[in-house]
């Protein structure tokens, strides 16, 4: 998936070398080809090849780009940039250390990268109010990696987006970010920092991103994914719903993440019921409190067939449960919170009416008060449900 990290830095640190032709001439730094009507320009000839073969392509074309071409380019048309697939080859287009190396401009409504190395500048790939897909492509050593600006759609498919020193896939005011069979990892400021787009996360790698690994304000629906080692965000070290955000989260581990609340997983005030299910919550820290998990959503909160363990906070080492203007409930279904720790409530803080329905809270510890479940909340015990075998156990019946 991608390209390796070795393959990128030399395409950043000098132009691809291509091998001499048979005639012995010497081979372009940057070759853009017009493969759906013909025409091709080389820098050997023409200062900007790109920037000429994108003036010159007609809207539905698609250029094929060989070598490194440096620049900032504008797509003003519906268009398809694309490099060679074979392993080992090079395609890269430079930003040459700043401004935004692809944009679309008026008139682009759907336009797309692949078989790339899109890198060197303050912004890889900048969309504004169209339709930009990604595919086999690495976006790397930029300010921001790839950012939707309003209204826009953002598709990442079996791409990498690593190393930039802001984040590494942001949206604005609505729209959407879709990232599928992806890496976003080792960014400067976050992950995927949605704004109010929907975030979709399938089958993909967050993971050491500076700040929150996704962050959203909208709707976050993660599924089959990894999303670990994020550090340094205020809330939602692995996941944050912020601003009466939602969340679905399935078949995906979240571990080693960090933050000041919700190490793992931050829901704040959301409207709609958020819920986790078949997933793991693992070794995720919070400085404040939720280590696992931290939740004030105003609707109701699931967690199903889902394991929380190994967290730590100072308040709610598993999981936290904050009040809520509504009252609303929680639910724990057939799901384990245990081996995680706290100063007060190892396993939950509970503030809230919370259910528990054949899961276990157990193996967890505090060091002062609440091993399982402590908070001025009301817990309710369905089928095989057990609070016990905490440190301070002490509730009710142990």
């Amino acid at each position: 998936m991608g390209m390796s990290k070795a393959k990128v830095l030399a395409a950043v640190a000098g132009a691809l070398v291509l091998a001499a032709s048979p005639a012995g001439a010497v081979q372009p730094a940057c070759k853009a080809i017009n493969q759906t009507k013909g025409g091709a320009y080389n820098s050997n000839h023409t200062p900007d090849p790109l920037g000429t073969a994108i003036a010159h392509a007609d809207s539905g074309d698609t250029v094929k780009v060989i070598g490194t071409c440096t620049g900032n380019f504008v797509i003003d048309k519906d268009l398809t940039l694309k490099g060679r697939p074979a392993s080992g080859q090079q395609d890269v287009i430079h930003g040459g250390g700043g401004g935004i190396v692809l944009r679309n401009g008026p008139g682009a409504a759907t336009w797309a990268l692949s078989d790339l190395t899109v890198t060197g500048g303050d912004i890889g790939a900048l969309n504004v109010g169209a339709s930009l897909g990604l595919t086999r492509t690495t976006v790397t050593a930029n300010g921001t990696g790839v950012a939707d600006d309003a209204l826009g759609a953002v598709t990442v498919v079996d791409s990498v987006v690593t190393g930039n020193d802001g984040p590494g896939v942001t949206g604005g005011l609505f729209g959407s970010i879709e990232v599928v069979d992806s890496a976003v990892t080792d960014n400067g400021a976050g992950g995927i920092s949605g704004g109010r787009a929907a975030l979709t996360v399938t089958s993909s790698l967050i993971a050491r991103n500076a700040g929150a690994g996704v962050l959203g304000a909208r709707h976050i629906e993660v599924s089959d994914s990894v999303i670990t080692g994020n550090s340094g965000a205020e809330v939602g070290g692995g996941i944050a719903g912020v601003d009466l955000a939602t969340l679905d989260l399935a078949r995906t581990t979240v571990s080693g993440n960090s933050a000041t609340r919700g190490g793992g997983v931050f829901i704040d005030r959301a409207l709609f019921p958020s819920t986790i299910t078949d997933s793991v919550v693992t070794g995720n820290t919070a400085s404040e409190a939720g280590g696992g998990l931290y939740v004030l959503s105003w609707d109701r909160f699931a967690i199903t067939r889902s394991a929380v363990r190994g967290n730590h906070a100072p308040t709610g080492g598993g999981v936290f449960l904050g009040t809520t203007p509504s009252g609303v409930g929680a639910e724990i279904r057939s799901s384990t919170v245990t081996g995680n720790s706290a100063t007060f409530g190892g396993g939950i803080w509970n503030d809230r009416l919370l259910t528990l329905a054949d899961s276990a809270v157990t193996g967890n510890t505090a060091s002062t008060a609440g091993g399982g479940i402590l908070g001025t909340g009301i817990v309710t015990f369905e089928g095989s449900s057990t609070a016990c075998g905490n440190v301070p156990d002490d509730w009710p019946g142990c």
